[in-house]
C-alpha cells in the first residue's frame, strides 16, 4: 500500500500510466525489463495498472472499508 501511494499512484488516480510506472522504477533503481514487468501486472491491456492488478487483496480491502465507510 505504502508504495502504491508514495510511490506509483502520486496523484491519487487509483490507476497508474505508463509513464508513472517508467519513473518509478527508474527511482527504484530497477534495470530489469521494464516493459515485461508492465505487461504482467496490466493484465486487462488497458494502458493503466490499477490498484486491483497491483494488489488485489490491498484494493478488496480498501473497497470493503470504504463501503463500510459510506
Amino acid at each position: 500500500m505504502r508504495v502504491w501511494r508514495q510511490l506509483l499512484d502520486k496523484d491519487d488516480s487509483n490507476h497508474i500510466s505508463w509513464a508513472e510506472f517508467t519513473l518509478a522504477c527508474r527511482k527504484l533503481g530497477f534495470d530489469g525489463n521494464v516493459a515485461g514487468a508492465w505487461r504482467m501486472l496490466d493484465t486487462d491491456n488497458s494502458g493503466f495498472i490499477s490498484m486491483l492488478e497491483f494488489d488485489r487483496p490491498g484494493a478488496e480491502i480498501l473497497g470493503s472499508f470504504k463501503e463500510w465507510v459510506e
